[in-house]
């Protein structure tokens, strides 16, 4: 077996292992997407109930003064009636005036806190509304990343096995050159590509990767299974069964 031919199996083998490792990648992706939208639910709704609790301290200092200011009214309000004297009874309802437009202000501002309470109220049921909904799909995210790394592992186990014995039939520095186009590209097709037949007689062939055309050279050095990568993009190259086959006929 030569050197392509042992390259091209790993390279299956790679392919198979990526497709199942894909599949599993996605449903760990949209995990991943549903606990970091549920945790941002979370800090939301942690933030919101914070803000309650604040709004609720004020309202509560706001309505602690107003109680203050409406018992000093009171009390006024007792002595104007025992006042003995207009000079007193007028001192007293300027007290009460003043005080009366305090409490104003007070009630203005307890009405807006409760206000503002109400609606972060309704903001909060919103959110929690959101987490538990975010919280189911997470949990089925979750579930079905796990039946997915389930319904794979064995297989997956079973390739990693298979490649690592056909790692060691192909040559080191081969093996180098094929895990450092794997690293550089990520899609399995940018890593080997076949010969494309355009013109069997004239030996006419392109890389099936970037459709360039391939020198005569580089289609005898694979015919020959040696090591070989496109002149214009560097995939690593191999021929097809049926075109070796074609190839050798057409020699006899």
């Amino acid at each position: 077996m030569s050197t392509t031919e042992k390259l091209l199996r790993l390279f299956r083998v790679d392919q198979q292992l990526g497709g199942l490792e894909g599949r599993l990648g996605a449903a760990q992706r949209f995990l991943d997407a549903q606990e970091s939208a549920y945790a941002e639910l979370q800090t939301k709704q942690e933030s919101q109930n914070a803000q309650l609790r604040q709004l609720m301290a004020h309202l509560a200092n706001v309505e602690g003064d107003g109680d203050v200011i409406q018992k000093r009214i009171d009390e006024l309000r007792e002595k104007m009636n025992s006042s003995q004297n207009s000079k007193e009874y007028q001192a007293l309802l300027v007290e009460v005036g003043k005080l009366t437009a305090d409490k104003s202000v007070l009630d203005e501002q307890g009405l807006e806190h409760m206000e503002k309470c109400d609606e972060l109220r309704a903001s909060i049921q919103e959110t929690e509304a959101a987490a538990a909904e975010r919280g189911k799909l997470k949990k089925v995210a979750k579930q079905d990343r796990d039946k997915r790394a389930s319904e794979i592992k064995e297989k997956v186990e079973a390739l990693r096995a298979e490649r690592e014995e056909l790692v060691g039939d192909v040559p080191g520095n081969v093996l180098t050159a094929y895990e450092a186009r794997k690293v550089r590209f990520e899609e399995s097709d940018e890593v080997m590509a076949p010969l494309v037949e355009q013109n069997l007689k004239r030996h006419e062939f392109t890389c099936g990767a970037c459709m360039m055309g391939v020198p005569v050279d580089l289609l005898t050095a694979l015919m020959s299974g040696r090591f070989s990568t496109c002149t214009s993009c560097g995939v690593i190259l191999y021929l097809e069964e049926a075109s070796a086959e074609k190839l050798t006929a057409g020699k006899k």
